[in-house]
C-alpha cells in the first residue's frame, strides 16, 4: 500500500486565504435569487457588492443526495454526471420550485454532523 502524497504547496502560499478572510470581514455580501436568461448565475462582483444566489449550489446538492437514495448501487461518478445532466436541463422556474420545495421540507440541525473514516 503506498503512502499518501503530501498535498502540491499553494503558490500564493496561507497569504489567500488571509486575505479572502480578510476579504469576507469587511461584508458587502446580499443572499439572493439571481435570474440570468443566458445561465445558472451563483454569485456576481459588482462594483464592489457581492451577490450569493444559494440556490443553484442547493439544488444540485440535494438532487445529487436523491438520486444516491434512489440509486444506491449507482457509483459517486454515474450519480455525479446523472445530477449535472438533470440540473442543466431544469428550466429557472423548474430550479427555484424545486430550492422552495427542499426549503419547505428540510429540519434544520445546530449539531455538526462528524464523517466517520474521513
Amino acid at each position: 500500500m503506498s503512502r499518501p502524497r503530501p498535498p502540491k504547496p499553494w503558490p500564493f502560499g496561507e497569504r489567500l486565504l488571509v486575505r479572502v478572510v480578510a476579504e469576507l470581514g469587511r461584508g458587502g455580501l446580499t443572499e439572493r435569487y439571481i435570474k440570468d436568461p443566458t445561465a445558472i448565475t451563483s454569485g456576481l462582483c459588482e462594483s464592489g457588492r457581492i451577490t450569493i444566489n444559494p440556490i443553484p449550489e442547493t439544488v444540485d446538492t440535494v438532487a445529487h443526495e436523491l438520486i444516491h437514495r434512489l440509486y444506491p448501487e449507482w457509483g459517486e461518478l454515474r450519480v455525479a454526471q446523472m445530477t449535472r445532466a438533470l440540473v442543466r436541463r431544469m428550466t429557472d422556474a423548474q430550479i427555484q420550485q424545486f430550492a422552495l420545495e427542499y426549503d419547505a421540507r428540510k429540519r434544520v440541525s445546530k449539531r455538526t454532523k462528524i464523517v466517520e473514516g474521513a
